[in-house]
Order: C-alpha cells, then sequence, then structure tokens
C-alpha cells in the first residue's frame, strides 16, 4: 500500500467533519467525495475511560489512509453505565447512519466496525447483534488487541503487569466496573469465544507480541477458522498493548494503521 502523506506537522486534513450531538457520533470524511462506505470506531480505555479525542489521531489516520469514512461513538463509560449500555447506545447509532446515509454523507448499507482494545471486544458483540436482522450491513471487522473471553492464558501470565496497567488485578478491575452483575461473565455479547461465529464479516486481527491479551486474538483466529469466517491474524513484533497510539514514534504502529487501512479498502471500497 503506498503511504501518503498525513499532511502539516503529520496531521492529516480532511472535509467536511460531521458531530450530531443527539447521536453520541463524530464522523470524518477523508476527502469530499460523496457517500462513502463508513467505519464505525470503538474506542479502547478499559470501558471506563477514552473518547473521540483520545483516539482522534486514529481515527483520523484509519480514515485519510483508506479513503473511507470513520464514525467515532462516544458511547457512555463505566462504572456509571454498566453492560450492555454501551452496546445498546452504539446499536442505535448504527441504526440512525444506517436509516439517515444520505443525511450524513455515508452508504448507509456499507459499513464496517472495530476498535482497539475493549472497543475490538464490543465490535465483535455488535456483530453478533446485527447477525440476525442485519446480516449483510457489515463488511468488515477491524480488530486492535483485545479481550475476547479467556480468564487465564500463557500469555497473560507471561506478559503485563501494574507498571502498565495490564496486570491480573488491573484487568479484573475493568471487567469488574463494565459488567453489572456476575453472570454477565459467560454472556455471549462480553466472552465472545463463547459464541458462534458462522455469518460474521470478515475479520482483520491485530496483536501485540508483549500483550497479556495476545492469547484471545490467537484463539479468536482459530474460533473464526473452525466457524469458516474469513480471517487474517497478523502480530505486531516488539510492541506492547496500546501500541497504535504511538504512530508518531513506532514504527510497528505506524504499520498497524497502514495495514488496517489496506484492508478497510479492499474490502469497501470498489
Amino acid at each position: 500500500m503506498e503511504r501518503g502523506n498525513p499532511g502539516s506537522g503529520g496531521r492529516p486534513q480532511f472535509h467536511r467533519p460531521w458531530r450530531d450531538w443527539a447521536h453520541p457520533c463524530q464522523i470524518i470524511f477523508p476527502n469530499a467525495r460523496a457517500a462513502l462506505p463508513v467505519l464505525i470506531y470503538l474506542h479502547s480505555g478499559g470501558y471506563i475511560v477514552g473518547n473521540l479525542d483520545t483516539h482522534d489521531r486514529i481515527m483520523r489516520l484509519l480514515a485519510l489512509r483508506s479513503g473511507i469514512a470513520v464514525a467515532g461513538i462516544d458511547y457512555s463509560p463505566a462504572p456509571e453505565h454498566k453492560f450492555p449500555t454501551a452496546l445498546e447506545e452504539t446499536m442505535e447509532v448504527i441504526k440512525y447512519l444506517h436509516e439517515n446515509g444520505s443525511k450524513t454523507g455515508i452508504k448507509e448499507d456499507c459499513m464496517a466496525i472495530g476498535g482497539d482494545s475493549a472497543g475490538a471486544n464490543m465490535s465483535v458483540a455488535i456483530s453478533l447483534m446485527l447477525r440476525s436482522d442485519h446480516p449483510h450491513l457489515l463488511k468488515l471487522l477491524l480488530l486492535f488487541y483485545a479481550a475476547y473471553g479467556l480468564h487465564d492464558s500463557g500469555s497473560c501470565r507471561f506478559y503485563g503487569g501494574p507498571e502498565d496497567g495490564m496486570g491480573e488485578e488491573d484487568l479484573n478491575y475493568y471487567q469488574s466496573c463494565y459488567l453489572h452483575k456476575n453472570e454477565d461473565i459467560n454472556d455471549l455479547r462480553f466472552n465472545v469465544l463463547k459464541a458462534d461465529l458462522r455469518g460474521l464479516p470478515a475479520m482483520f486481527i491485530c496483536a501485540a507480541e508483549y500483550d497479556p491479551l495476545l492469547d484471545d486474538s490467537i484463539t479468536l483466529k482459530k474460533l473464526a477458522d473452525e466457524d469458516r469466517v474469513s480471517n487474517e491474524l497478523k502480530i505486531y513484533k516488539g510492541v506492547l498493548h496500546g501500541f497504535l497510539h504511538l504512530s508518531r514514534m513506532a514504527d510497528k504502529a505506524d504499520q498497524a494503521i497502514y495495514d488496517a487501512a489496506g484492508t478497510l479498502r479492499d474490502k469497501l471500497l470498489p
């Protein structure tokens, strides 16, 4: 994939930014072309922190390098808003965009969904929720280094710790903030590895080599293979969980965004 110029000072320039405060969503357009396909993007932060501003650079670069609009959803965070509030809000935004594409400048029947960490987990959940009523709406799942349902794994034991906020105690805290009750840990909208994945859109699965959640991505890939879901797993060497934010200084982060953007373009653009 040819690398473009991200603009002056590394900040890409865009046309027609659109924000609707009646719906927690901001759409970034990489150019003035009408009716673009759209990536629904759900940010990370352990379900409790993060917003459209913390992930602005990631979303803008994905839009710039793919030529596809990116709609970031500013879902209500835990612990004030427990599971499945964020999923329900996301479904409302997708419904709104699907019904009002002409008003927002997107192709309402050509969408992908993705996110990093917590946002990737939620993206798989949303695709499962849409599968029955809108089986062909989503064309791609773009998934960056998430927990998908493993309660213990080799990577969780080898990597992560209190110094990077990814130790066992940290992960349990994020989960306890997000889930409403103990039984939610087995809900297929959280523990997506328990779900039947058949009929889901193609997956681009990005993982970090030194991430306690690495084995979640590997397991998701194996289950997708078993259920005959088209997928690609890329493990980026020498990086930690959350490395996507380091695209100004880390080549692997920059490469991951290029790879994801190329997949978006291949799947959504004619």
